[in-house]
């Protein structure tokens, strides 16, 4: 726990100084966010557990960098029960425009649901949806190549060719007193096991308490057609926590 609250100042410190440094040189603009705060994780186990975010978007020119990293754990007694890492990279060209290309790359790797590898990557178009002051939505559409390794029957280890869409959402309400912004994930499989597909939805919910730290609220649930033997098709983590604006 206490190399984890380490890790977590030494980003924060590490993610401040790039930004001081890139507004001086008037070059990048970056904007972070890290989150720390406890789960309740539903599905393939039932349990309590922490959870740290942490999110970047970089602008440079016309090119634009979405990350997000996300890290789950529990540890009892030295037992960890949950060690969960799930992360993904979007990157687009003059996402501006109504109409621009983009890069999509995923990795997860998880205890809860029995994942022991599952890679994405795919190309696409993004379509600006609504771009207003206080409301923002996008639609990504993609097609990936995906593959995915279970922790306990390889028989059920896949490959193939699928189709992802994700819709993103982002939502200033009641003044700048209630921020929402959500992204979901819906992947049907196009070529090779027609029948697999699986759905992703985040939602967050943040209450400004000061300019750089929130309340927040996340949701994370998950539901997919092919998981590990003697594991729940759907999976839902609920967290409760603080948000610090980079």
């Amino acid at each position: 726990m206490i190399k984890s609250i380490l890790l977590f100042i030494l980003i924060l410190t590490f993610t401040q100084s790039i930004g001081q440094v890139d507004s001086l040189k008037n070059k990048l603009l970056i904007d972070g966010e890290l989150s720390l705060g406890g789960a309740l994780q539903t599905g393939g186990l039932n349990l309590l557990t922490v959870k740290s975010t942490f999110k970047t978007n970089i602008d440079f020119n016309k090119i634009n960098s979405n990350t997000y990293l996300q890290y789950g754990f529990n540890n009892t007694f030295d037992n960890v029960i949950q060690n969960d890492f799930f992360g993904y990279e979007i990157v687009s060209i003059g996402k501006k425009k109504r109409f621009h290309p983009k890069i999509a790359g995923l990795y997860e790797k998880s205890k809860v649901k029995s994942i022991e590898n599952h890679y994405l990557f795919g190309i696409g178009m993004g379509w600006n949806v609504i771009t207003k002051t206080n409301y923002k939505i996008v639609l990504i559409n993609t097609i990936s190549y995906e593959a995915k390794e279970f922790r306990l029957d390889k028989e059920l280890d896949y490959n193939g060719i699928r189709y992802s869409l994700i819709l993103n959402g982002e939502y200033v309400l009641f003044k700048g007193k209630l921020l929402v912004n959500h992204k979901f994930f819906m992947n049907p499989f196009i070529y090779n096991l027609t029948n697999n597909y699986s759905y992703r939805l985040y939602a967050n919910i943040l209450l400004p308490i000061s300019k750089i730290i929130s309340a927040k609220i996340s949701f994370d649930y998950s539901n997919e057609s092919i998981v590990d033997t003697g594991f729940k098709p759907v999976n839902t983590s609920t967290t409760f926590g603080l948000s610090i604006k980079l």
